[in-house]
């Protein structure tokens, strides 16, 4: 069995080419060479470069997308990238034999307007979540759907941590304020300084992107020089602040808990956060309320509980278990044979 995994880049940063590293790493585990078709150009110095990085192994091989077709010994495509999903019809035209697979990674309101055109040459969809699931049957009439979180093959607990108390609220996000909303980060913590006069209390904002001369001008605006630090590292002792409208998983958040840090998160417009992570003790979710997400945030400073972090990996436990996607498609490429047989 060989496994194509096509994404737009994956010698860049992010979640969906952490996602496409993750579940490489764990067909290779599995004995299963994957070859990586990448949308952007690359170098044979980025395929160095990201081999030493993750310790990829000879099981793994780089493509332009240009070669997509060209491999008939591919059996199974994985399609990381919504809009790339018309790439099914190509490679059914060069490979019928090939099963394809789309993974969902944006939330549901932002996908293709033309999506629902594009399933029909795909033989599974995969998406995060039981209600993401019901959603997209009864939005596009389809029902091979695979309900799998992304891996988390490359996070690590540590031997032995524990959360101290502290005062650093820290976010690592895109500068895209209309689906990360950092703005009302900004406003909340305006809000705390000067109101609830919480002077102690700092924002570390950490990231790139397009919206970050709003984020300057609010903190101008509102006087936060003291409070609000962009990119000047991430501090020893934080929790993890999230006020993104969507997200499917969050890798960073994640992270964040496995180092043993506490966070507080918007659970997202579709809810999907509060699916995935649920409510354990050293997760605080927000309404964004400012007087009453305000009121939560000194509570949960106030209240460290120091969280050690086999109580905290619990929930990360959780979710190994339930990240089988690999295994999944495994499965129904042997039951696709099967068919086929008879």
């Amino acid at each position: 069995m060989r496994v194509a995994i096509i994404g737009f880049n994956v010698f860049s940063p992010g979640g969906t080419s952490r996602s496409n590293l993750n579940l490489t790493k764990e067909f290779n585990q599995e004995g299963i060479d994957v070859v990586l078709y990448n949308a952007r150009p690359f170098s044979p110095t980025d395929i160095l470069s990201l081999r030493h990085q993750e310790t990829l192994s000879a099981q793994v091989s780089f493509q332009p997308l240009l070669n997509l077709g060209k491999d008939a010994t591919i059996d199974v495509y994985i399609i990381t990238r919504e809009t790339f999903f018309p790439l099914a019809q190509i490679i059914k035209f060069y490979c019928p034999h090939a099963m394809t697979i789309g993974e969902i990674h944006a939330p549901l309101s932002i996908l293709p307007e033309n999506l629902a055109t594009d399933l029909h040459a795909l033989d599974y969809v995969r998406v995060a979540t039981e209600s993401i699931k019901r959603e997209f049957q009864a939005t596009y009439n389809y029902d091979a759907l695979l309900v799998h979180h992304v891996s988390t093959h490359h996070v690590k607990l540590p031997e032995n941590d524990m959360q101290k108390p502290t005062s650093n609220l820290y976010v690592l996000s895109r500068f895209e304020d209309d689906v990360k909303d950092i703005s009302y980060a900004i406003r909340l913590l305006d809000y705390l300084v000067h109101y609830h006069k919480a002077t102690h209390i700092k924002l570390y904002i950490e990231g790139y992107g397009p919206s970050e001369m709003l984020y300057r001008n609010l903190i101008n605006n509102y006087s936060l020089h003291a409070n609000v630090f962009f990119n000047q590292g991430t501090p020893v002792d934080y929790i993890y602040f999230s006020t993104s409208r969507y997200e499917t998983f969050g890798y960073s958040i994640l992270e964040a808990l496995a180092e043993g840090k506490r966070a507080i998160l918007f659970p997202g417009e579709d809810r999907v956060l509060r699916e995935v992570y649920g409510n354990p003790s050293n997760i605080q979710w927000i309404s964004k309320d400012v007087q009453m997400d305000a009121t939560r945030v000194l509570n949960f400073l106030a209240s460290v509980k120091k969280i050690n972090y086999r109580q905290a990996s619990r929930l990360l436990r959780h979710l190994e278990i339930m990240c089988l996607f690999m295994r999944s498609v495994i499965t129904c490429f042997n039951h696709k044979n099967q068919e086929n047989l008879h």
